[in-house]
């Protein structure tokens, strides 16, 4: 549906409902920014009371919602954060005297990172240096951390979120990582509803999937 049509609405509207029609039913709702994601839980408490969103539902991102699980699991250590990997690639291109802009660079590694199959960038001396420089101090990015998850659910090693529900905002924004994370969840047994207007794709360069990702 187009910009403005109620899209997060119907999320919020859904939510509500499900938690009133069953009264053991748990849900989770995934969006893209931290933003979105406050934006939502704070509708939701518009809308029910604060105790039932505590402890019924999950709102958060592709990312943070990973990393709850893997903690959960223990099996995460230092997630870097944005401003952390941002320095990391600037030396990442520092040493391998990177031509190109900083934009260019952080692309080439957002490439390889949100795709489930081998990149030929995986062999480039950017993405190289910048992985070194994740191992010599000992952190993992944002993309590892949903990398792992989807592996580690493949390999039965880690349980999806236990619910029945989960709704995902802007779903044209999904890449390959994310569909196979959301995937896991339909395997499962979790009902999906998602919602998206794929004309509105603003994170093609991070191999967003668009209409693709819809089908």
């Amino acid at each position: 549906a187009c910009p403005g049509s109620g899209k997060t609405r119907v999320i919020v509207i859904k939510i509500g409902e499900l938690l009133r029609t069953n009264s053991k039913s748990r849900v989770c709702a995934v969006t893209f920014t931290r933003d979105a994601a406050q934006e939502l839980k704070h509708r939701l408490l518009q809308d029910m009371d604060s105790e039932t969103v505590q402890r019924r539902t999950r709102v958060g991102t592709f990312h943070s919602l990973a990393i709850r699980q893997l903690r959960h699991y223990n099996a995460v250590g230092k997630v870097a954060t944005p401003a952390e990997q941002f320095l990391f690639v600037q030396r990442a291109m520092a040493a391998c005297s990177w031509e190109g802009t900083h934009e260019e660079a952080a692309q080439l590694i957002e490439h390889v990172k949100a795709s489930t199959a081998v990149m030929l960038e995986q062999d480039s001396e950017l993405y190289q240096a910048y992985e070194r420089m994740l191992q010599r101090s000992q952190v993992v990015d944002l993309y590892d951390v949903l990398k792992k998850s989807v592996t580690m659910m493949q390999a039965g090693e880690l349980m999806p979120y236990p619910v029945e529900y989960m709704l995902v905002d802007e779903f044209q924004d999904t890449d390959e990582v994310q569909l196979a994370w959301v995937m896991e969840h339909v395997k499962a047994g979790t009902k999906v509803t998602v919602v998206g207007d794929d004309d509105q794709s603003v994170y093609s360069f991070r191999r967003a999937l668009g209409y693709g990702g819809m089908e």
